[in-house]
């Protein structure tokens, strides 16, 4: 359920590729590889084909993510059976220009269709997609900048094809700046809309704005409606539609970045009494989503397959603890000297809830969580074990112990059952005899050790194999 929670290195590179967002990365290395050795005698002769049309010395562009992350990138746009082709370049003498040609493949020949000029110094990402809903294909790119952190530029280009199937035309239809955008079928209607996410400046104050694009009936794509977002986060993870249902509208869920680790969730939606979209959860004098922060990069999703989104918010998990030898604390004594004292307890351990947006704007829980983020598992709580189970987080030996707690004082009582994480090479039945495996990577083993009252609450080394997952 929850075993793709965090690829945290991984996701703080995603950010770039999910747009553009608020982080840019580049590479000069492409400016000095020269043309691939490409097999097959149909790319040869598009090589050729290139190398004529470009007429002296190049350097070839790489797409930074996506699907196509070659320079070449081969697709049948007309659906005849027959690739055609764009290969990204930049001539010697424009080295900060990246250019598109479009070859087309006709009579067992690469022909050089078109040429221009992208609109960035670099590719993020290219897709195809058919946006007016007609068949046809519409070339997707996102382009990026050396000189800016703050937006990418999202371009499409519909490509004409003549009755024998040669590309006859290719046409810019659209091109936006942005730092987050998804292109989806919001309203069911089996065409594509546009969300992009755009800073806007003004008065010297940097303000976000949500904008959703669709097609007209001409075949031209226009705004629907903005909405004013949260401006004080630094990227975005994810964006993510909860289909419409008969009793709500279509949401978008927008993971955003706070902070070094932070993360939040706005939803979007569309409002029919303002006729537009609506952002519910922002603070508008703060120009801020906060009831959705949490401490850990954690995205929303359909965690139990019900086909809607659930967004995970974070509680102190009552009458839990971190125990830390390292951790310490300034205190002042009596003449005003400064004395350090060692703290044998800290902070909560935090209970994930996994909660979906109800159609008057609640959040309902339907799972609970504990995520170890420092020693990759997640435990999975059961309802009834709510308000009756606490953790105690020992940092140093990296165990983390579960007790019960009274309901009456919210004091602790009998151990129940640790989890210690333990190094693979240190890992033993013969050295760990009070311990069961109950999980294992390729360097950690994850181990269980059951008390006599974990009896009473039906906790048996399956039950904490059920709920553990270890995070990928």
């Amino acid at each position: 359920m929850l075993k793709k929670l965090f690829a945290i290195a991984s996701s703080v590179l995603l950010l770039c590729l999910l747009s553009g967002c608020d982080t840019i990365l580049f590479s000069s290395v492409d400016n000095l590889m020269r043309p691939p050795k490409i097999s097959g005698e149909v790319n040869s002769q598009l090589m050729e084909a290139f190398e004529t049309s470009v007429g002296g010395k190049y350097s070839l562009k790489y797409p930074l993510s996506g699907e196509y992350q070659s320079p070449c990138v081969m697709y049948d746009m007309d659906n005849d059976g027959t690739d055609e082709a764009i290969i990204f370049y930049s001539p010697e003498n424009e080295s900060t220009t990246v250019r598109m040609a479009f070859f087309d493949y006709v009579e067992e020949e690469w022909s050089i269709v078109s040429d221009f000029k992208g609109l960035g110094n670099s590719i993020n990402q290219i897709n195809f997609e058919d946006i007016r809903n007609d068949s046809s294909v519409q070339v997707v790119v996102s382009w990026g900048f050396f000189d800016t952190k703050t937006a990418s530029i999202l371009s499409i280009y519909n490509v004409g094809f003549s009755e024998e199937n040669i590309i006859n035309s290719v046409q810019l239809i659209f091109d936006e700046p942005y730092s987050a955008m998804k292109i989806f079928d919001v309203d069911g209607s089996g065409g594509k809309e546009i969300f992009l996410i755009s800073s806007i400046t003004s008065n010297g104050n940097v303000k976000k704005v949500g904008t959703l694009y669709a097609v007209r009936s001409d075949g031209s794509i226009a705004s629907v409606s903005s909405v004013t977002m949260d401006s004080t986060v630094s990227g975005y993870a994810s964006i993510k539609l909860e289909p419409a249902t008969e009793n709500k509208p279509y949401r978008i869920f927008v993971d955003a970045i706070k902070g070094d680790i932070s993360m939040s969730t706005e939803i979007i939606y569309w409002d029919s009494n303002i006729n537009g979209l609506s952002s519910p959860l922002l603070n508008t004098d703060t120009q801020s989503v906060t009831s959705t922060v949490r401490s850990m990069r954690i995205e929303s999703r359909d965690i139990n397959g019900d086909g809607l989104i659930e967004t995970p918010l974070q509680v102190p998990l009552p009458g839990s603890y971190t125990t830390s030898s390292s951790l310490k604390a300034e205190a002042t004594t009596d003449d005003s000297s400064s004395a350090t004292l060692a703290i044998s307890s800290t902070a909560s351990v935090f209970l994930t809830k996994w909660c979906t947006f109800s159609s008057d704007n609640k959040f309902v829980p339907v799972a609970y969580s504990a995520i170890n983020s420092s020693d990759y598992y997640v435990f999975n709580f059961k309802t009834e074990w709510l308000d009756r189970i606490t953790i105690e987080n020992d940092v140093e030996n990296r165990v983390w112990t579960f007790y019960e707690i009274r309901k009456s004082d919210a004091a602790l009582g009998d151990k129940l059952f640790s989890i210690a994480t333990i190094p693979s090479l240190d890992w033993s039945e013969e050295k760990y005899t009070d311990y069961v495996k109950i999980a294992e990577n390729n360097s950690l083993v994850y181990a269980a050790k059951i008390f006599d009252s974990a009896k009473d609450y039906g906790i048996t080394s399956n039950v904490i194999m059920q709920q553990f997952e270890i995070i990928e």
